[in-house]
């Protein structure tokens, strides 16, 4: 009889200059007991007299060594498919994916077939296929720019026959995706409908990253959704709960899983016995019907485009001048208001939240 093909997913692994990783016991064991391990690597290395891209957000890159840190603790599926993989052009692209030479990447590479193409992985007499995409961003290989360096994009116009036609190549079609609006603890609607689409297009399980905390898991069709796990190292986020999860796929393609509460405290991340949290991200969407989701959903949604969006679209010339040079009084990078909203309208999960409550976005 085959074993059970066992995959480790976690979420967002940033490591800075001054940063140092280190995962305890508990979770080195779950990686061990793992045939195949994955993160989200969240932006490229430190590369020498490379610039910044222009971009609205910050600008991300980590340390040179990073890659051998994850590659040393057993990591071996690399999703590159996030709106920071880019941040620092081609140049800190190519260096990175060199790092990683003998992992195997997904989602990110030098031109489009390279960041689209599906990673095929045969274990235990299964033939299981790894895609990797993000949400749209600054340096997404988009159907303007298919020779270039750049990320995989979602919604590209040829993503869903990818998709398809990816299937047909596998026993069991694996997909991530770097998607949603940060600091919400649920999925939007638009991001759901859009999963179950891929889901009717072949893919046998989505796991889901981004955010920077974590969202419940949907089953549709007997099929997974696990729509954010939140970070796996992020400094920047410490003290957040999120969660790991390991998937076994058994001989007759039916999976089995166990998910991981985690903290990160400084630089250690651990696993903590959360049953409550472990409780919300397996039974949110069983516990709860559509019209809850919806008004909870719509709550949190509303308050956010209060707070954050709407100050963009009714700002006065005079008070982004007055920022700017706030801005440069403490050398902090400054971002036109053009840059901005075009960040705002393009980057998916930013318009799906604002064009409930305007009806001039486009």
């Amino acid at each position: 009889m085959n074993k059970p093909v066992k995959i480790l997913f976690v979420g967002d692994i940033f490591i800075g200059e001054k940063d140092n990783l280190i995962v305890m016991n508990d979770i080195k064991k779950v990686i061990e007991s793992s045939d195949i391990v994955s993160c989200n690597f969240e932006g490229p290395i430190e590369t020498k007299k490379t610039k910044p891209i222009l971009k609205a957000g910050p600008n991300l890159q980590q340390r040179e060594d990073s890659p051998e840190q994850i590659m040393k603790m057993g990591f071996n599926l690399i999703n590159l498919a996030n709106n920071h993989i880019m941040d620092y052009g081609g140049v800190a692209l190519e260096k990175t994916l060199n790092k990683f030479k003998k992992q195997n990447l997904l989602g990110a590479g030098k031109d489009f077939n390279e960041a689209y193409k599906l990673k095929i992985i045969k274990a235990n007499n299964l033939k299981i296929g790894f895609l990797s995409f993000s949400e749209w961003g600054f340096g997404v290989i988009n159907p303007k720019n298919e020779n270039s360096f750049g990320f995989a994009w979602i919604n590209h116009p040829k993503t869903n026959r990818i998709i398809g036609e990816s299937k047909k190549k596998v026993d069991f079609l694996i997909i991530q995706i770097h998607a949603g609006e940060e600091d919400l603890h649920l999925p939007q609607p638009e991001w759901r409908k859009r999963y179950k689409e891929i889901i009717n297009l072949g893919a046998d399980l989505i796991i889901g990253h981004h955010p920077h905390v974590p969202q419940p898991i949907e089953f549709y069709k007997g099929k997974m959704i696990a729509y954010s796990l939140g970070n796996f190292y992020f400094k920047k986020f410490q003290g957040r709960k999120n969660y790991i999860i390991q998937i076994k796929i058994l001989k007759n393609r039916v999976i089995e899983y166990k998910i991981y509460p985690i903290v990160q405290k400084k630089e250690e991340i651990k696993i903590v016995p959360d049953k409550k949290l472990k409780g919300w991200i397996k039974n949110y969407f069983i516990e709860k019907n559509e019209e809850e989701y919806k008004k909870e959903y719509n709550h949190i949604a509303q308050k956010r485009y209060k707070e954050i969006y709407k100050i963009y679209f009714n700002e006065k010339k005079i008070i982004r001048l007055i920022k700017n040079l706030i801005k440069i009084i403490l050398f902090r990078k400054i971002q036109s208001k053009k840059l901005i909203m075009e960040h705002l309208k393009k980057r998916e999960s930013h318009y799906f939240l604002i064009k409930r409550y305007r009806k001039d976005i486009k």
